[in-house]
C-alpha cells in the first residue's frame, strides 16, 4: 500500500536545509523550558491526589487506584522515580513528580529528531517537534502531575508501530511484540487512552482484512494476549463503571459540552487573537482531512486517516459512553489522542510537494502560538512561586495539633498533602469524600458550624480555609467566620482562598 509520506519525498526541500534544524533547535529550547517550569511546588486538587496515592506501598497503591477511577501504571511510574531519586522532602517530591510528566515530551522530541525524521521525513519530524509543544493545552499537559502526557506518549508509540507494520506489509513478530507492550501500557494508564488504542487497532484490523491477511494470525495472538493480561484490571474497571453510574462529578452532556469537545484541541484563548488562531487550526485540520479522504479514495493512506481520526472517534466513544452510562467524558480525556492527531496533521502538510509556503506559514503559526503560550506559562510559574512561598509560610506557622476546616475540596485535598499532620474537615459532604479519606489519612469527614465550639474548648486552634463563592458557605458559616480573625487571602495555582483563625 502506498503511503502519502513516501521516502522519495523526504528531500523535497533540499534547498531549504536550515528549515528543519531551526525548528528542532527551537522545539528543543521549548522542551528545556518545560523542564525549567517543572520547578513549581504549587499543586491543584488532582495533582494532590497523585502525591497522596504514590506514598503508599505498591500493593496498597493498586488497592487505592482500584477504588478510584484510573488504572495504576502512571502512579507506579511516579512512585518508581521518587524511589530511585530517594526523594523524601514534600516539595522536592512535587518537583520530581512534575518532571515525570515532562519526560514523555522529552522522549517525543527525541523521537521526532530520530525515528520520525528518518521514517516520515525531516520536514514532518521538525514540524511535529514544534506542534507537540506549541499546540493548545500541550504546555499545561506537560506540567501537570497527572497521567495524560504518558498516555499520549503510549498512544503515539502505538500509532508509529502500527504504521510500521502497515508499511512493512509482512509478519514482523518483533514489531507485534512492541505493539502489544505499548497497547498494554496505554490500557493501564487511562481508560480513554484504552479507547484511543482500540481505535488504532480497529483501523489496523480493517487494513489487515482488506489488504494483508498474512498479519491476521499474529494480530489475533496479540489481541488475545492483551485481553488475558488486561483481564485482572478489566474486572475492576467494570466495578468502577458500576460505581460511576451511581454518582460522579462530571456534568451531563449538552450543546455547550459538545462545542467544548470540538473546540478543545484548537482553543488557545478566549480573546480575539486566540480565537483566530483556533479557527486557522480548524481550517488547516479540515484541509488535511480533505486531502486524506481524497487520497484514501485512490487507495492510499489508511495510516494518514488513522492518525487524524483517533481523536474525534475517541470523543464519539466518550459521548456514547456518557449517554449509555452517565457523563464520564471531559475535554482533557482527549489529550492522549492528540499526539497522533498532530503527527497525522504534520505528515499530510509535509507531503504537499509544491506548496512550500503552506509549510512555512504553519511553522510560523505554531511558533507564534508557542511563544505566546510559553510567555503566559512562565509568568504563571513565576507568580505561583511567589504565592506558594506565602502559603508555605502560612502552613509552617500551623501546629500539628491544629485543625483545618474547608469549604471546598479544592483547598482540602492540597492541604492534606502540605499539612499531613493536621486534621482536615469539610463543612459539607462531597461525592468524592470516601476516596479522599482513603487516600489521605488526615481527612476526617464533615463538620457542622456548631461543632467548632466543642473543638475550641479542647484548646485546638481552628483554621477555616474559605473558598470564595463556595455553595457550602451557608449563612450559619458566614456568621461563624465573623467570629474568627481574618488572616489573609492566598492562592495555590488557580485556587484563591481566604483564611480565618479561631484560637
Amino acid at each position: 500500500m502506498k503511503l502519502l509520506w513516501k521516502k522519495e519525498q523526504k528531500n523535497q526541500y533540499a534547498a531549504h536545509d536550515l528549515y528543519a534544524p531551526i525548528l528542532y533547535f527551537l522545539s528543543g529550547l521549548g522542551v528545556l523550558l518545560l523542564l525549567y517550569m517543572a520547578f513549581d511546588t504549587s499543586v491543584w486538587v488532582d495533582e494532590a491526589y497523585t502525591l497522596g496515592i504514590v506514598k503508599y506501598s505498591v500493593s496498597d497503591l493498586i488497592y487505592v487506584t482500584a477504588q478510584d477511577v484510573h488504572p495504576p501504571l502512571y502512579y507506579l511510574i511516579v512512585k518508581l522515580v521518587l524511589f530511585l531519586l530517594g526523594v523524601e522532602n514534600l516539595y522536592s517530591a512535587v518537583i520530581a513528580a512534575r518532571i515525570v510528566s515532562v519526560i514523555p515530551y522529552v522522549l517525543i522530541w527525541i523521537l521526532s529528531l530520530t525515528y520520525i525524521r528518518r521514517e516520515y521525513g525531516k520536514e514532518c519530524g521538525a514540524l511535529f517537534s514544534v506542534c507537540i509543544i506549541s499546540a493548545p493545552h500541550m504546555i499545561t499537559n506537560a506540567l501537570e502531575i497527572r497521567m495524560y502526557s504518558w498516555a499520549m506518549f503510549f498512544i503515539l508509540l502505538i500509532f508509529l508501530t502500527t504504521v510500521k507494520l502497515i508499511a512493512g506489509n509482512k509478519k514482523d513478530i518483533k514489531q507485534f511484540i512492541f505493539l502489544g507492550i505499548w497497547v498494554l501500557c496505554a490500557f493501564y494508564t487511562h481508560y480513554f487512552a484504552c479507547i484511543s488504542a482500540a481505535v488504532i487497532l480497529l483501523f489496523f484490523f480493517i487494513w489487515i482484512i482488506l489488504y494483508n491477511r498474512n498479519q491476521f494470525v499474529p494480530f489475533c495472538i496479540m489481541a488475545v494476549t492483551e485481553a488475558v493480561l488486561y483481564m485482572p484490571w478489566m474486572l475492576i474497571a467494570f466495578r468502577q463503571i458500576k460505581a460511576v453510574s451511581g454518582d460522579y462529578w462530571i456534568e451531563p452532556i449538552d450543546r455547550a459540552a459538545l462545542w467544548r469537545y470540538f473546540w478543545y484541541a484548537f482553543r488557545m484563548d478566549e480573546n480575539t487573537l486566540g480565537k483566530l488562531c483556533g479557527y486557522v487550526l480548524v481550517a488547516l485540520s479540515i484541509f488535511c482531512m480533505v486531502l486524506i479522504i481524497r487520497n484514501y479514495r485512490k487507495g492510499n493512506d489508511i495510516p494518514a486517516l488513522m492518525g487524524m481520526a483517533v481523536m474525534p472517534l475517541t470523543v464519539v466513544a466518550g459521548i456514547v459512553a456518557s449517554l449509555l452510562i452517565r457523563p464520564v467524558f471531559v475535554e482533557r480525556y482527549m489529550l492522549p489522542s492528540l499526539g497522533c492527531f498532530w503527527l497525522g496533521f504534520c505528515c499530510i502538510l509535509s507531503a504537499i510537494r509544491k506548496e512550500k509556503r503552506i509549510i512555512a506559514g504553519v511553522s510560523v503559526l505554531f511558533l507564534f502560538m508557542g511563544v505566546w503560550q510559553y510567555t503566559t506559562a512562565l509568568t504563571d510559574v513565576k507568580e505561583n512561586r511567589v504565592e506558594m512561598h506565602e502559603v508555605r509560610n502560612l502552613y509552617e506557622a500551623m501546629d500539628e495539633n491544629d485543625i483545618m476546616l474547608h469549604t471546598s475540596l479544592n483547598t482540602e485535598v492540597p492541604a492534606a498533602v502540605y499539612c499531613p499532620d493536621s486534621r482536615q474537615f469539610l463543612i459539607e459532604e462531597t461525592p468524592t469524600l470516601a476516596i479522599d479519606q482513603l487516600v489521605f489519612e488526615n481527612v476526617e469527614g464533615i463538620m457542622e458550624a456548631g461543632d467548632t465550639d466543642a473543638l475550641q474548648r479542647q484548646e485546638n486552634t481552628l483554621w477555616c480555609i474559605a473558598y470564595p463563592n463556595a455553595e457550602t458557605m451557608t449563612e450559619e458559616w458566614q456568621e461563624k467566620l465573623q467570629e474568627g480573625t481574618y488572616i489573609g487571602t492566598y492562592s495555590i495555582d488557580w485556587c484563591q482562598f481566604e483564611v480565618y483563625k479561631w484560637n
